[in-house]
């Protein structure tokens, strides 16, 4: 990478990104959904423009001259005659370290400032990672509910998003590219009234894709972070999505208690991570008058997915992409004007002038008594050089000899010898016979036909096994069921135990939640004697899902802090030990 090229992406780089922000502002009436959109492709033409302005078509154009077309320059002053020059006198050079050349230090400037961005992007993405490991599944009536309702309506397929409580993220965020994940901070997940709004803005996100356009613009951020526009074209993107989401989200909601939640769920520092959080400080006045404009609300319920405005305004972004790519500025070359050259009028015949035929010969005695003679004036303008002059002066002096007589004519050729009969070719030798191909002896083996029965007797489930679960449950249960129960490894005796524990109506799909939340009988035992006496099994997996153990609900029912299973997992999420 060189200096030049650095500087023609910074140009380009500001062009297109100008191109970009100035037709969403053209669009500022319509919905942020479509203003997003043609930001988001802005932000992909952005990454591709290296590429493109490297192995793209070309398109020369060459540099404008500030002062082009004037006069043309007057001849360059004489230059005096040099005096007899003196003797100089040669000074030692003290020596001197190398310099580094400026096109490294510019080099090795933008890649620290690549680094950076790209390092505070991994570290991101990291703290993320630990805070959605160090999560537990958000298990509440409520919050379930909202859950269902949010995947519906947003289109998202299910259990494809996590929906997980986090003590670590200060509010709530949602983020993840191939198995999204929504993380909901204590205070939040206490306010239950509110789990509709949180979920329908955060599931909007994960429909509109807007992960992964974040994580491009931040890419496109590193790659030009010396470009001041590029940042602002980051937070013109994160702005208009998280007014998409808001949008989405209050179709179904009052728009009054959406604001609400939007002041309750705001908190710093969320929008330094890679993430889309519900609520960053910055922003989150003009997202609840957007809100509570009614007018905004109207275009966002009008809005389709492709309108002619978001169309004409994507063209026009790939159009001034293609052509900004393909710039060349060349700089600009000086055109060269000769000078006039004064050519001579007449020419002295050679005839007119005299050639001495003898010279005296002068004494040393006589020519000193000749006086010297006096210098010649100096020009008052240094004489141009004159060519062609020279060339007529010098064919005056020495005229061109008489051309030479014509040469005596040449002897005619003699006709070719005729080629002699060709030689006769040699016979090619004869080609020797293949060894035939030995056999090759194909053995079909016939596979043994797989049947339901085959199949079940290798996963293990023979007929004693049925016969055994059934006898747990006491009700009668089809293979399916019994399909499902043995991949998830319950036998028999676990089904026995958590009945004995306390839990005689046990179904199929109990003891299927039961071993997939791994609640052994003893847990359920616990929380009886904890004083959990009528306890199901949805109560059980959601205590286990919060983290909740036998001596913490034991614990808090003797100190008066929670009596029901609903208070337990309110103060556990309230971050009560």
């Amino acid at each position: 990478m060189s200096p030049d090229f650095l500087l023609e992406m910074a140009w380009k780089s500001a062009l297109l990104v100008l191109t970009g922000l100035a037709l969403v502002l053209l669009m500022r009436h319509r919905p942020a959904s479509e203003r997003s959109l043609v930001l988001r492709l802005t932000v992909l033409l952005l990454l591709l423009l290296p590429v493109a302005a490297l192995f793209g078509p070309r398109l020369a154009v060459e540099q404008p001259g500030i002062m082009a077309d004037l006069a043309p320059a007057a001849a360059p002053a004489p230059m005096p005659r040099p005096a007899a020059a003196e003797p100089a006198t040669v000074l030692p050079i003290a020596p001197t370290s190398p310099a580094l050349p400026w096109q490294a230090l510019l080099i090795a400037a933008y890649g620290l400032g690549v680094g950076i961005v790209l390092s505070r992007l991994v570290a991101g993405v990291l703290i993320l990672r630990r805070w959605t490991r160090a999560a537990r599944p958000l298990v509440h009536p409520l919050w379930g509910a909202a859950y269902d309702r949010a995947l519906l309506r947003a289109g998202v397929r299910r259990r494809k998003v996590a929906l997980l409580l986090s003590r670590q993220t200060p509010s709530p965020l949602g983020w993840g590219l191939r198995r999204p994940a929504i993380l909901i901070d204590p205070a939040t997940a206490a306010r239950d009234e509110q789990a509709e709004a949180v979920l329908a803005h955060e599931m909007a996100h994960v429909a509109r894709g807007d992960w992964p356009a974040l994580i491009a613009s931040r890419l496109a951020l590193a790659l030009f972070w010396f470009n001041p526009l590029v940042w602002l074209l980051d937070r013109r993107l994160s702005e208009q999505a998280e007014e998409a989401a808001d949008m989405h989200a209050i179709r179904r909601i009052d728009p009054a208690a959406y604001a609400q939640t939007l002041l309750n769920c705001a908190a710093p520092g969320a929008l330094a991570l890679p993430a889309n959080p519900m609520v960053a400080n910055s922003d989150i006045s003009r997202r609840i008058m957007a809100v509570l404009d009614e007018g905004a609300r109207d275009r966002a319920a009008r809005s389709r997915p492709a309108s002619i405005a978001t169309a004409l305004a994507c063209a026009a972004v790939l159009a001034s992409a293609a052509a900004i790519a393909a710039v060349e500025v060349r700089p600009r070359v000086a055109a060269i004007v000769p000078s006039p050259v004064s050519l001579p009028t007449s020419v002295e015949p050679a005839s007119a002038v005299s050639t001495p035929t003898e010279v005296a010969a002068v004494s040393t005695a006589d020519a000193a008594a000749w006086p010297a003679p006096a210098p010649a004036p100096a020009p008052e303008r240094a004489a141009m050089p004159d060519p062609l002059g020279a060339v007529v002066a010098e064919a005056v002096a020495n005229p061109p000899a008489p051309p030479a007589p014509p040469p005596a004519p040449v002897a005619p050729l003699s006709p070719p010898t005729p080629p002699g009969p060709a030689s006769p070719v040699a016979a090619a030798a004869p080609i020797a016979p293949v060894s035939p191909v030995p056999p090759v002896h194909v053995r079909v083996v016939k596979m043994p036909k797989i049947t339901r029965e085959s199949l079940l007797q290798s996963m293990g489930v023979t007929e004693a096994y049925v016969t055994a679960m059934a006898t747990a449950f006491g009700i009668r249960i089809d293979e399916d069921e019994v399909v499902s129960l043995k991949a998830l490894g319950v036998t028999p005796e676990q089904v026995r135990d958590w009945r004995a524990a306390g839990l005689r109506r046990l179904s199929v799909d109990d003891a299927t939640q039961l071993a997939v939340l791994r609640i052994k009988a003893d847990y359920v035992a616990g929380m009886r004697q904890a004083g959990l006496g009528d306890i199901s099994v949805d109560d059980l997996s959601e205590l286990r899902a919060m983290g909740i153990s036998p001596e913490f609900a034991a614990r808090a029912r003797r100190e008066g802090r929670a009596e029901s299973v609903d208070e337990l997992v309110e103060y556990k999420a309230l971050g009560w030990r």
